[in-house]
């Protein structure tokens, strides 16, 4: 296999690359739906926007990082990196593939040590905050991983039984919920309508779902209010005989 030399530092065009994530210059170095391939990653991600989240999330699990080689045969360009995450030492090999134009196809990622990039332990909170800024996350490991209990999988069949049995018990509490609000309902709708709209109304308000416009005050009321301030701004409150007198005129 022939490959190029360098007259620059291995890594500087990805690096500039990668540096515009955010911009629109950052999608003009890629085809329309470029793909993203990594060893911690399931799928790949697919299209300019997914590979920039990738980027974007986790950027800043790495506390140092730098390109060692780098290695040009035809439409392949393969960088060697080392670096720390979370004061550890790691490494791998980004390999990128361009077209006759000389924009990025595909990123593939490889990682080493695997597991700084396998268990949530690793992952959580430098990595996952980032994802969850936008959406629910809830973190697994597989059985004898990271922080979970149980003997470490040996096949893929095994692994999948051990997330299917996670997702059922998830699922099960999440329907008793689901259960114990169809519960509420039905009891609220044995009620009078009046006190039906009355609990919704409670239910909006509690969800930050409420339409309703604040109720305006009277300039009486207005005024009172006003004046009641005043009165504890000069220190001026009512004795507790005065309290007394109201309570009982109210039969309390």
């Amino acid at each position: 296999m022939s490959s190029k030399a360098l007259d620059r530092a291995p890594g500087q065009d990805w690096i500039a690359v990668v540096r515009k994530n955010g911009t629109n210059e950052f999608a003009t170095a890629f085809v329309a739906q470029p793909l993203l391939y990594a060893s911690v990653l399931n799928a790949p991600c697919i299209g300019v926007g997914r590979i920039a989240a990738f980027f974007a999330a986790t950027s800043g699990m790495y506390d140092t990082i730098a390109f060692t080689h780098e290695t040009k045969d035809g439409s392949k360009t393969c960088l060697e990196w080392e670096g720390k995450v979370f004061g550890e030492d790691v490494g791998g090999t980004t390999i990128l593939t361009r077209d006759d134009a000389g924009l990025i196809e595909s990123v593939q990622l490889y990682h080493r040590p695997l597991h700084f990039a396998a268990n949530m332990d690793d992952w959580d909170p430098k990595v996952t905050n980032g994802f969850a800024a936008e959406r629910d996350v809830i973190l697994v490991d597989n059985a004898g991983v990271g922080r979970s209990t149980g003997e470490t999988p040996s096949t893929v069949a095994a692994m999948t039984r051990t997330v299917s049995t996670f997702e059922v018990n998830f699922g099960s509490r999440h329907q008793q919920m689901t259960k114990l609000l169809d519960q509420a309902l039905a009891a609220a709708r044995r009620l009078p309508p009046e006190a039906q709209d009355d609990i919704a109304h409670v239910v909006l308000r509690l969800t930050g779902a409420d339409q309703e416009p604040p109720v305006p005050l009277t300039p009486e009321e207005q005024a009172a209010i006003a004046a009641s301030k005043a009165a504890a701004a000069r220190g001026e409150f009512a004795t507790d005989e005065q309290v007394r007198a109201v309570w009982a005129k109210h039969g309390l």
